[in-house]
């Protein structure tokens, strides 16, 4: 769950992750297959690349997958772990996709320009518009607004 909460990974890519695509004298790893299918390379930030160490070090089976089934194969219900990570603790109804939303707004939030945002968590279709969406100061049709536009317009209707 670190691994996804730092890096954006789609749960697919995680499941799919092998060791050979971990790099981490380069503190990388390189999806195969992302959802547009041309695959892509992250960059790993100590926490990451912290969780891979972890993992590397206490995987009891050799695989050639980093999250596997006790037998070595592929993690075909990654819920088997995601759903008591919940319980123990004590956080209801989360989806796993929410990490990828914590972490583009993470990123958003440190002051990351949303292009960058929307290419760290893989996202490639720039036709469609921003996937990320942010507050953008002033009445600009389309975007998000900020509280303090909010603020201003009330005042002003307040006024009339």
């Amino acid at each position: 769950m670190i691994l996804a909460l730092h890096t954006g990974m789609h749960r697919g890519e995680l499941q799919a992750l092998k060791w050979q695509d971990v790099d981490f004298s380069a503190g990388t790893l390189r999806i195969r297959r992302d959802k547009a299918g041309d695959g892509r390379w992250v960059v790993l930030n100590s926490a990451a690349l912290g969780a891979l160490q972890t993992v590397k070090r206490e995987q009891k089976i050799m695989s050639p997958y980093v999250f596997c089934s006790p037998q070595g194969k592929f993690l075909h219900n990654i819920d088997r772990v995601w759903r008591p990570a919940l319980l123990a603790a004590q956080i209801p109804d989360f989806r796993f996709h929410a990490l990828r939303h914590t972490f583009a707004s993470r990123l958003a939030m440190a002051g990351v320009d949303l292009y960058t945002v929307e290419r760290a968590g893989g996202v490639e279709d720039a036709d469609h518009g921003p996937a990320v969406r942010a507050p953008q100061p002033g009445p600009h049709p389309g975007r998000c607004r900020t509280p303090d536009h909010f603020r201003e317009r009330n005042r002003h209707q307040n006024r009339h």
